[in-house]
């Protein structure tokens, strides 16, 4: 019997093959323990430049600071603008958020664009970040994240809100590697850890 995955597992997964070919795909911590964390969001926010000249993003503040605690918040900020660009077809701020390098990146950009081409979108926010944990070898300017995320069941749906595609529910941990770039952290790299 084929289990079918949800939609943001599906395309992590697909991203696993693409870390195996640059070295991504370190083994998972040992670490089992589990917090329960919900998205919130933030009204004040502070604008801040991407590694692209062209691109700029809100950041809550919290997730410009050069510290641990400012890389464990743009995790979660970058989890929350992931989801969200499915939801709105619109990948423009996850681009800004990053690298040009990062593949797991691109490949939720190009979903995005998918979606936007046919029309579609996903109908609401899916993903629920539920623990992270810093991989050894942090330093002040690079961090390696494993973020345990649940997927909620979710639907894709056309202009007229009708459902072309179902996705169930799934879990998936997401090893995203961050780069402190002056003002704030950017994705490196974002691979499934299986």
């Amino acid at each position: 019997m084929q289990v079918r995955r949800g939609a943001f597992t599906a395309v992590v997964a697909s991203s696993l093959a693409l870390a195996a070919c640059t070295g991504g795909g370190d083994s998972p911590p040992s670490t089992t323990s589990s917090t329960s964390s919900s998205r919130s969001s933030t009204t004040s926010s502070t604008t801040t430049q991407s590694p692209s000249p062209t691109k700029t993003v809100a950041l809550p503040p919290e997730a410009t600071q050069h510290t641990e605690a400012g890389a464990r918040a743009f995790a979660k900020y970058f989890v929350s603008v992931l989801d969200d660009s499915q939801v709105s077809a619109d990948p423009t701020a996850l681009e800004a958020v990053s690298g040009d390098a990062c593949k797991g990146c691109k490949a939720y950009v190009d979903m995005s664009r998918q979606l936007a081409a046919k029309g579609q979108r996903q109908q609401r926010t899916a993903l629920s970040l539920k623990d992270m944990y810093v991989r050894p070898g942090a330093t002040a300017d690079a961090m390696t994240i494993d973020l345990l995320i649940d997927e909620a069941p979710s639907k894709t749906v056309d202009r007229g809100g009708v459902v072309v595609e179902s996705f169930p529910a799934d879990k998936t941990t997401l090893r995203i590697t961050l780069q402190w770039r002056g003002q704030s952290w950017v994705a490196e790299q974002a691979v499934a850890v299986v």
